[in-house]
């Protein structure tokens, strides 16, 4: 293992072009809020939000305000598991004593004044490993996320489904609940919602002459009223137009 580059962005900033790495990048938000923009997906962030990102994915954020975050980017392999989302994007939170925050300030603080040749990063960095990886663990079975999953598989081809009015029937404040779904699944609740739908769109699709079905008929099924609509978010999930898909060969 060997930690190549540690860094901050400075205070005041506001958002980050996008750019992908050749290594391995671990993102700690010290201060500030905003949205990250990981692939095509956006991710809200806050204070305290850890995401873990491979290799080659590109990836930008941006905020209203200003936000403050720390890197470590390391040709270390990471394969923590648990709350990997899309492009195996990791997404954890740290907790109410901030110790991965403070492990991080320290070893960012150690690489300026000494350089990669202070011995203690390589110690830090690994008691920064073990306490993600001990997050992740934590995170392989979480019984409110499961329940809001379950409650989507069942009702996600109702066009009446609120996705706020089944969130707070948890109990759970939504905001809170839509960190905790991302922590878990690496995607917010509305985006596992469409993934739902555009995946039973495309069986029906495939069966589409078979069960004499339109696509409106199908967006329908899917929880789409809006045809227009529907083939707007299918094209945008899958790259071609519901039509299209249709007609495609089985493969």
């Amino acid at each position: 293992m060997s930690v190549l580059m540690i860094g901050a962005l400075p205070k005041g900033s506001t958002h980050i072009v996008s750019h992908k790495h050749a290594l391995h990048e671990i993102i700690l938000v010290t201060e500030g809020s905003g949205v990250r923009v990981i692939g095509d997906a956006e991710y809200p962030f806050h204070t305290g939000n850890i995401v873990i990102i491979p290799p080659n994915v590109p990836h930008k954020s941006y905020s209203d305000g200003e936000y403050t975050e720390i890197f470590i980017q390391t040709d270390s392999p990471i394969t923590l598991g648990a709350g990997s989302g899309e492009h195996g994007v990791i997404f954890l939170e740290d907790d109410e004593e901030h110790a991965v925050s403070a492990l991080m300030q320290m070893m960012f603080y150690r690489y300026i004044k000494g350089g990669k040749n202070d011995s203690t990063l390589s110690l830090m960095f690994d008691l920064v490993m073990q306490l993600l990886s001990e997050k992740c663990a934590a995170l392989q079975r979480d019984p409110v996320v499961e329940e809001v999953c379950r409650l989507l598989a069942l009702h996600y081809n109702d066009p009446q489904l609120s996705l706020s009015e089944l969130l707070e029937s948890t109990g759970y404040h939504k905001d809170y609940l839509r960190r905790r779904f991302i922590a878990v699944c690496g995607v917010t609740p509305s985006t596992y919602l469409t993934s739902l739908r555009i995946e039973h769109a495309k069986r029906l699709l495939k069966r589409k002459n078979e069960l004499q079905f339109s696509v409106a008929d199908i967006g329908e099924m899917c929880g789409y009223y809006d045809p227009h609509y529907f083939s707007r978010i299918f094209r945008k999930q899958v790259g071609v137009t519901p039509e299209l898909f249709a007609a495609l060969p089985a493969e």
